[in-house]
């Protein structure tokens, strides 16, 4: 069956969503998440495989989400708006925000509106070609075809804007936590686009202790005094905390800390719910993934995974298309059978009534085409006739024709002798005008001294036009 499917592979666990149509809208029918830490990526495919066949699902599309966590987030001012512009200017400056080089990395960003210098404000993603390539090579071992890489932050911040669409304004900005078991998303957005990203690192498998906690508190007022010192000194106007059960254990612990409203979201995962799925996981941003066919935000894809993707796309367009062709030939060729049947027994009959008839003419179609023959023979013996008629009535006496050549064009060339240059010139001249000739012109000459006198070798080539006249006259007579 196919279905949308979301997948995120981070250090730990592998974790999938599927998603099913009910009466025009999705909803998410799985989620698993398996533990995948000591496997290599070989044992991860065929766990994904596995996995899939299990629950007989085949992935259409296909999204994965890359853990922000892989993911290096800064917030940019750029003095442009043009979008040409921006991308110089990222182009330029981007080797200096990571330890990589150039090469090694790719990045995307999102326009999170305008500062008060009226600068761009950027959310610039980037990340390292090795952990998209190994993610593309786990699904290519899989069998599997990546339809989009996503950046998991911006899958969280679509689901608050899904869920908590009724308390969001949009003239507030709010503050989303997403918990997961290594990390904690920490993401400020208003209504309309994601402000400031922050990740938290922090392991939280075995679920959170007094240490922990006052830890978390910190790094949480941190990312506030960053996202103060850097964006904006607005306090959000509440705080909704996702992702893991221990969530509302989070919440409880941050109301006597924090003097803003607070919110845990429901669990939009049937198993995180019940308890099938590993404990402190997150599954927020794979559920917004898998229930929006669009998507507002970060992606990745390497060159070589949208050429097999645009490969595969073209391949299966050409197989609709020649199933489509087959389809409308074989129904033309039905339709047209009765037709075809029936121009066939006539043309048999014609073919019949064709050999009565040769038959019956006692061998008169043989005459005439042997007839055609000398006619045709006896005409071009008339035409060159002709040719030296008129040659001889134009040619003066100082020219003398050494030979003649006609082709099967009818196309003349004649080669002679005359006494001087201009005597040949009038010569070409007079075979102009004649009625019979057309295109006179030489190809070459050339003079020299013989016994004391010169004389001029000429080539002259014309075309003959008349060819049928002589025919002709000899019928009137």
């Amino acid at each position: 069956m196919k279905a949308p499917v979301a997948i995120e592979i981070n250090d730990q666990f592998l974790k999938i969503v599927v998603a099913k149509s009910f009466v025009r809208q999705r909803q998410i029918s799985d989620c698993i998440g398996r533990p995948i830490a000591g496997l290599d990526d070989k044992a991860i495919s065929a766990l994904i495989s596995d996995t899939l066949r299990k629950i007989r699902i085949k992935p259409q599309p296909l999204i994965v989400s890359i853990p922000r966590s892989q993911v290096t987030v800064r917030s940019l001012h750029l003095p442009s708006k043009d979008k040409k512009e921006i991308d110089q200017m990222l182009q330029l400056h981007i080797v200096r925000m990571v330890p990589y080089k150039k090469e090694e990395i790719l990045f995307d960003y999102s326009i999170a509106g305008s500062d008060d210098m009226d600068y761009t404000k950027l959310m610039l993603a980037i990340v390292h070609r090795d952990v998209l390539k190994r993610q593309f090579r786990i699904f290519e071992a899989a069998d599997l075809l990546v339809d989009k890489m996503c950046l998991s932050t911006y899958g969280v911040w679509g689901r608050a804007l899904s869920m908590e669409k009724q308390n969001i304004n949009t003239s507030d900005l709010y503050l989303v936590l997403d918990v997961d078991c290594a990390c904690t998303d920490f993401i400020i957005f208003n209504s309309d686009r994601l402000l400031f990203n922050h990740n938290i690192n922090m392991d939280l498998n075995d679920g959170l202790n007094p240490d922990k906690i006052t830890k978390l508190m910190g790094e949480i007022r941190q990312s506030l005094v960053i996202f103060h010192n850097e964006e904006s000194n607005k306090n959000p106007a509440r705080i909704f905390i996702s992702g893991a059960p221990i969530a509302e254990e989070l919440e409880k612990a941050m109301r006597p800390e924090f003097d803003i409203p607070m919110k845990v979201m429901p669990v939009s995962c049937p198993a995180a719910a019940s308890g099938n799925a590993p404990k402190n996981t997150s599954f927020t941003a794979l559920c917004e993934f898998v229930l929006k066919d669009s998507y507002r935000g970060i992606s990745f894809m390497l060159p070589e995974a949208q050429l097999k993707k645009a490969f595969s796309d073209r391949a299966r367009e050409l197989m609709i298309l020649g199933s489509l062709a087959i389809y409308f030939f074989a129904v033309s060729l039905l339709f047209f059978w009765g037709g075809l049947s029936n121009q066939q027994v006539y043309l048999n009959r014609l073919s019949g009534y064709s050999r009565f008839l040769e038959k019956s003419s006692g061998g008169i179609l043989q005459d005439y085409k042997r007839l055609k023959i000398a006619k045709d023979f006896i005409r071009s013996r008339k035409s060159f006739l002709a040719i030296i008629g008129e040659l001889q009535n134009i040619t003066p006496q100082d020219i003398a024709i050494d030979s003649i050549n006609m082709d099967e064009k009818e196309n003349i060339t004649l080669k002679g002798v005359g006494n001087h240059s201009s005597e040949v010139f009038n010569y070409i001249a007079a075979i102009e005008t004649s009625k019979y000739f057309k295109n006179a012109a030489d190809k070459y000459m050339r003079t020299k001294k013989l016994e004391g006198r010169e004389i001029t070798n000429f080539e002259i080539a014309f075309q003959f036009i008349m060819a049928e006249e002589p025919a002709q006259k000899v019928q009137k007579k």
